[in-house]
C-alpha cells in the first residue's frame, strides 16, 4: 500500500515542504474541539493532528487505513491517555450512528475513489449537533469568503474538488456542473426515466441525471436547437436564474 510506504518519511515532506499550511491546519482544527467532546479522526497518518487535537478534547479515537501509519501515530501520541488508536475504513465505520461530537477528516476525501461513501459514514458517526471537520483543499483557506461555503459542500456532497488536493478556485463553472452541484444539494433524487432530451447529453456522462432531473423541476431547458449546452461556462446571471428557478418561483 502506498500509504505504508511513505509513513517513514511523511513528517517530512509535511514539516519541510508544507509547513506553513499544515500549521495552520492545525491551528484552525484545534481552535473547533472542545474539552468535553468525544473525537474522531479519520485518516489520521502519524497523529499531525491527533497531536493537537488530544490535549483540548475528553477522548479522541484516531484510525487510518495505513498499519504504518497508525504505528507511526501511536508512537507520536501514545503518551495522552485519552487517545485510543484503531485500523478504519473511511467508508465503512464499523461506530454507531451518533457516536462522536466532533469528526475529524483532513485531507483526505479528495483522494478517495468514493468520497461521497465516505462523508456518508463521517455524518452517519457523528452525533446530531455535532460537527464534521473536513479540511481538504490546498487552495481554500479560512479567511476565503467561500471558506464555509465549500466546507458545507464539501460535508453535503455537492463536491469533491478536482483533484490534486485542490477545490480549484478561480476555475470557471460549466452548465453540467452547475446542473451537478444543485442535483447533488437536493440530495441526488432519481429523475424520471426516458431518453435524453438533448442530442449533447448521454446516459453515461457524470451529469445524465443531474440534468434530467433539472429539466424535470423546470431549472433549464437547454440552449436551445435541442442542445443542453454541455461544455458552455455560466455566467452569474444563469448560475442566479438556475437558482431562482429552483428556489425562488
Amino acid at each position: 500500500m502506498f500509504w505504508d510506504q511513505v509513513a517513514g518519511v511523511y513528517d517530512l515532506f509535511v514539516n519541510v515542504m508544507n509547513r506553513k499550511t499544515h500549521q495552520r491546519l492545525k491551528e484552525i482544527v484545534s481552535a473547533l474541539i472542545e474539552s468535553e467532546d468525544t473525537v474522531l479522526e479519520c485518516a489520521c497518518g502519524t497523529g499531525l493532528l491527533s497531536a493537537v487535537i488530544a490535549p483540548r478534547c475528553r477522548s479522541l479515537t484516531a484510525t487510518d487505513f495505513s498499519l504504518n501509519m497508525l504505528k507511526k501515530a501511536k508512537k507520536s501520541c501514545g503518551a495522552f491517555p485519552n487517545v485510543s488508536f484503531a485500523r478504519a475504513d473511511i467508508t465503512a465505520l464499523s461506530y454507531p450512528d451518533g457516536s462522536f461530537d466532533k469528526v475529524v477528516a483532513g485531507n483526505v476525501i479528495h483522494l478517495l475513489d468514493n468520497p461521497l461513501a465516505a462523508i456518508s459514514e463521517l455524518n452517519r458517526v457523528c452525533k446530531d449537533g455535532g460537527m464534521l471537520i473536513i479540511p481538504t483543499f490546498s487552495d481554500v483557506k479560512a479567511e476565503d469568503y467561500y471558506y464555509n461555503a465549500v466546507l458545507w459542500a464539501v460535508e453535503k456532497g455537492v463536491t469533491a474538488g478536482v483533484g490534486d488536493g485542490r477545490f480549484g478556485v478561480g476555475q470557471s463553472c460549466t452548465r453540467e456542473q452547475a446542473m451537478t452541484f444543485l442535483w447533488a444539494a437536493a440530495g441526488r433524487p432519481e429523475p424520471p426515466q426516458g431518453e435524453a432530451p438533448f442530442s449533447d447529453l448521454r446516459a453515461e456522462d457524470y451529469y445524465y441525471k443531474a440534468v434530467l432531473w433539472a429539466v424535470e423541476k423546470g431549472v433549464t431547458a437547454g440552449v436551445g436547437d435541442g442542445r443542453f449546452g454541455v461544455g458552455q461556462s455560466c455566467t452569474h446571471a444563469e448560475i442566479v436564474t438556475f437558482l431562482y428557478c429552483l428556489l425562488g418561483k
